[in-house]
């Protein structure tokens, strides 16, 4: 019996890049976290500005939703947002450090309204503390990205700023 062929990434790169695509595609269009990141991919490839944008989208839309978070739900948006942080403090910054800083300023500016919705966030809560970490160590800007961080929340926001006094 002849031996199961392994899905690997040599595997699929001598296919060519149509047929992976397709496949993914195809999938996309039953899996909204697999879309978007698709999106973020293409916009990356498609400049700077594009992907910023794209990347502020779901920021936006995470700090304006009103749903309660289950376990299940609280995982995929953790993962989410790791993947978003992971991209701006990666893809952009190489490309815009100042639009990175700025978008990695949007992730605490939503922590608040994320922290509310999970019920015992601490995986969100874990998420965010690397967030505040990331301009810091991966970005030009750390004094820049706490300077408007303390000017848009002030010290009104408990969880934001213990993490802003311990950055000190």
């Amino acid at each position: 019996m002849p031996r199961q062929q392994s899905v690997t990434v040599k595997a699929l790169d001598r296919l060519g890049a149509a047929a992976p695509a397709a496949v993914l595609v195809e999938h996309s269009a039953g899996d909204a976290v697999l879309a978007r990141k698709l999106r973020l991919l293409v916009a990356g490839s498609d400049g700077r500005s594009k992907l910023s944008a794209e990347l502020g989208k779901p920021i936006r839309t995470m700090g304006a939703s009103h749903s309660c978070m289950d376990w299940e739900k609280r995982k995929a948006v953790v993962q989410e947002l790791d993947y978003l942080r992971t991209t701006i403090a990666g893809t952009l910054a190489s490309r815009d450090p100042q639009d990175a800083i700025e978008r990695m300023w949007q992730l605490p500016g939503i922590a608040d309204r994320v922290l509310e919705r999970a019920d015992s966030g601490g995986h969100v809560e874990e998420f965010f503390e690397r967030a505040m970490a990331d301009p810091g160590r991966s970005l030009e800007g750390h004094a820049l990205f706490l300077s408007r961080l303390r000017r848009s929340h002030g010290r009104k926001y408990g969880f934001w700023s213990l993490m802003a006094d311990e950055r000190r």
